[in-house]
């Protein structure tokens, strides 16, 4: 009986649960994880395992064998029949730890689920929604956008912004009030601090 229901459940949780989640296609966080229910399916066997090793024991010949529990004690008869109170307790031990293994298992795998997702329940729709806000560009694909940018020199910039743009000139003509920049195909000429020409 217990196996039975063992197998019931093996085949009903999965149909509920992809029912369920089903209704919930737009809503990601209402939905039940694959490892709430494999741990629960998990929980179950192990639950039912251990109530079977756990059951009671009966003296002068031990703990009664799977098949006499599971069949309840419906072919004892004679002096066996005593034994009808040890096989409901037995049966009782496999069912408790039956429920208690899912009920466990339950816990563990939402622990497991929750592990995952702890900062936001809604991440993935939140990037999805905000895709253009997170994207990763390759590096080389920064450095031709840095390249292919305009590099203009403009009046009135001062030595600073210039080499901003430029880059470090190859020589530096100092004349007091006025400054020339000699870079490789072009010359800006400072007066007073400023950009006053570019040759």
């Amino acid at each position: 009986m217990v196996l039975i229901f063992i197998m019931v459940m093996l085949l009903l949780i999965p149909t509920f649960v992809s029912t369920y989640n089903s209704r919930f296609d737009d809503q990601p966080s209402k939905k039940i994880p694959v490892k709430v229910v494999v741990a629960s399916i998990v929980g179950m066997i192990i639950g039912c395992f251990l109530g079977y090793i756990l059951r009671p024991s009966v003296p002068l010949l031990g703990q009664l064998p799977l098949n006499m529990i599971l069949s309840g004690g419906s072919n004892l008869s004679g002096v066996d029949y005593l034994l009808k109170s040890t096989l409901e307790t037995s049966l009782t031990y496999m069912w408790v730890g039956t429920i208690l293994g899912l009920i466990g298992g339950a816990v563990v795998g939402f622990l497991m689920f929750k592990g995952t997702s702890v900062l936001n329940p809604n991440l993935p729709s939140v990037l999805a929604e905000n895709k253009s806000q997170f994207s990763v560009t390759q590096p080389e694909q920064t450095f031709s956008k840095i390249e292919n940018t305009p590099r203009e020199v403009v009046l009135n910039q001062s030595p600073e912004e210039v080499q901003s743009i430029l880059g470090k000139p190859e020589k530096v003509i100092n004349l007091g009030a006025k400054v020339l920049y000699v870079y490789r195909d072009l010359k800006v000429v400072f007066i007073d601090g400023k950009v006053s020409d570019v040759q």
